[in-house]
Formats: structure tokens, sequence, C-alpha cells
């Protein structure tokens, strides 16, 4: 379970990064907006998130990971579900014959571990680390650039359009996409999916496959 308010911001005045006046006008301010306690810390730089996540691991007795600063093989990732690693905020980042690294978001949670050691194998010794939302978020872009090689791979110069048209349409799908954008540029065809309202670029083909596409 995630730390509540209240206790983030008994942590960081116990921490004294943060002066209690600015700390209590922090905190007016989440309340007024209705938004975490961290998000107007971070985003008006009262505190780093490198100095949050040390915070919230001393007080979980684990280490914390920086997962912005870190390389995670594809493999590693893998081992979990993009899925999984959305719904209980885990990513396993390292691994070695004997043990899984798994950076978390409530690094205590007994039941997220051992649902995540089933995933993998009942054989796996987990380790928790604790990682911020913003290191999780990081991570999670790491799913997406492995399917957008994947797809790039699979979609070779000589794919017909039409064939194009139906994966694009497949992976929308898969991402639970509303709508997808094709934009050329001046020498490539970017291609965009909108997921949530937001637009990402989803992938880059080549400009002579514009006609065929849109016709």
């Amino acid at each position: 379970m995630a730390l509540s308010d209240h206790i983030i911001k008994k942590l960081i005045h116990k921490s004294k990064l943060v002066v209690k006046k600015t700390l209590d006008e922090a905190w007016e301010t989440s309340r007024h907006l209705g938004v975490p306690l961290v998000d107007v810390l971070i985003g008006r730089d009262f505190i780093s998130d490198e100095a949050l996540g040390s915070i919230l691991a001393k007080y979980y007795h684990v280490k914390y990971m920086d997962l912005t600063r870190i390389h995670i093989p594809l493999n590693v990732l893998n081992l979990l579900p993009e899925s999984f690693s959305i719904t209980n905020t885990v990513i396993a980042f390292a691994r070695n014959k004997e043990t899984i690294s798994l950076a978390m978001r409530s690094p205590k949670d007994l039941q997220i571990i051992e649902l995540t050691r089933k995933t993998i194998g009942n054989g796996t010794r987990i380790i928790p680390f604790l990682a911020t939302e913003k290191g999780f978020r990081e991570a999670l872009r790491l799913y997406k650039k492995n399917i957008q090689s994947e797809s790039e791979r699979a979609i070779a110069p000589t794919t017909s359009a039409v064939t194009t048209v139906e994966r694009l349409l497949d992976e929308a799908v898969r991402d639970d996409a509303s709508d997808i954008h094709i934009e050329p540029l001046d020498t490539d065809l970017l291609i965009r999916i909108r997921i949530d309202g937001v637009l990402h670029d989803h992938l880059t083909l080549p400009k002579s496959m514009h006609a065929s596409m849109v016709a």
C-alpha cells in the first residue's frame, strides 16, 4: 500500500530537507488542487526526486534505485508483462542466477512480491528496491521502445500498405489507442497514436508509403 500524504509529510519534515514553512505551503497547495503532496514538492523544485526516493527507501529499510540512471536489459524487463508491471507498480531491472531485483513503489507489500515470484517462477528470490513515480514512468517507456523496435522489424520497406495498416490497427487495439495519426515529414512518415488523450510517437516509416496508406 502506498504511503499517505500525512506520512510522507512527516518523513520529509524529519529529514529537514524542506523547511517547515515551505512544506506547509506545499501541503496547503496539494489540498487545494487535489493532487499528491510529492507532485507539488517535486513540481516546484522544493525537493529532488532522488532525495525523495532516499527518504522513502530509508523508511522502508530498503535501497533506493533510480530507474532513470540505469540500463535495464530487455530480457529482464520482459520477465514481467507490461500490464502486470503497470497494475502492481513494479519493474524487474536486474537478475543473477538466484535473484531478481525488483523496483517497487511499495517494497514491503508481501502480496505483490509473492505474486511477482509466481509470475516469474516459484524458485525466484525477489530483492525489493524503492522506486519513485518518476523512475517508474521512465522504466515503463522501455516497454513502448521495445514494441516500436519489434514493429520496425516487422514492417519492412517491402511490406504492403494493407499489411502495414492492419498491423498498426492491431497495435492500436492492443495499446487501447483511440486514434492513429499518419503525419508526413520531410523525409519520413511519422505514425502517432493517441492513448488516454495524449499523442505518442509510435513508429517511423518511409515517406514513399504515405500515398498508398491513405488511399
